[in-house]
């Protein structure tokens, strides 16, 4: 990406086709990604900045793209960094840097969040098993790493589990009919309607729901990749021919 010559930049102004305001060309400078489609921008640094926030707030910052009309190209974690810096909106910042923190060791097997909210972590290399305690580097308190709660004291994980059922098996029942595990790093997933192909939020896996195959394995082909029993896989006299054709995109 070009490095920003503000000397360069002409002194006119723009209007931003969001809040409607003339604003100096600086503000429409630069642009955040170089996947973007547009060579011009028309939303201004601010309206951009607010964009990247309201996504942010939701919860879904995997979704966060470029609100340019016609690119849409999702932004990644150093683009939407760029863009809260340009504006310098350091509390949204610092924020986000935290999620990133938390999201990157959330995806660490072997890493486990204190029970007691202390704020601190810590690794544990050990097979996660049952009466498995982990006392905090910080607090001193202990969790419970097979339940991932406080630990349970004066009880075994087993004698947990029978003591109170209504709340952690109903869960897992739940859990196990209405989700599907990602086959790459076993993050439980709830699909709620739309096609098989799925995208885990977790890690970005992309596979099949029905028959949990890697979808790189057959995007270019014909949709006899899936296995024999999935739904999706094509049923009739013509499956022998199509195994063997590439579609192009």
């Amino acid at each position: 990406m070009n490095i920003l010559n503000y000397s360069q930049i002409s002194s006119s102004t723009r209007e931003c086709v969001v809040c409607f305001v003339e604003q100096p060309e600086r503000e429409f400078y630069p642009t955040y990604s170089e996947k973007c489609r547009h060579t011009r921008r028309y939303i201004c640094n601010k309206c951009t900045s607010y964009s990247v926030k309201t996504i942010l707030d939701s919860g879904i910052s995997s979704r966060v793209a470029c609100p340019e009309i016609n690119c849409l190209v999702k932004w990644n974690s150093d683009e939407i960094r760029r863009v809260l810096l340009a504006t310098e909106n350091n509390l949204l910042l610092r924020k986000y840097d935290a999620y990133l923190i938390k999201r990157f060791f959330e995806n660490q097997f072997n890493f486990f969040w204190c029970a007691h909210e202390c704020g601190s972590g810590q690794y544990d290399y050990r097979r996660v098993t049952r009466n498995w305690k982990i006392t905090c580097s910080q607090c001193k308190r202990d969790t419970c790493a097979f339940h991932r709660i406080k630990w349970h004291e004066g009880m075994t994980c087993e004698q947990y589990d029978r003591l109170y059922p209504s709340s952690d098996t109903r869960t897992r029942k739940w859990i196990k009919k209405n989700s599907k595990k990602c086959p790459r790093c076993q993050c439980n997933i709830e699909k709620d309607g739309g096609c098989d192909h799925i995208t885990c939020q977790k890690c970005r896996y992309e596979f099949c729901w029905d028959c949990l195959i890697d979808y790189s394995s057959f995007k270019n082909y014909a949709n006899v990749e899936h296995k024999i029993n999935c739904r999706n896989h094509p049923i009739g006299k013509f499956v022998l021919p199509m195994r063997f054709l590439k579609f192009r995109r």
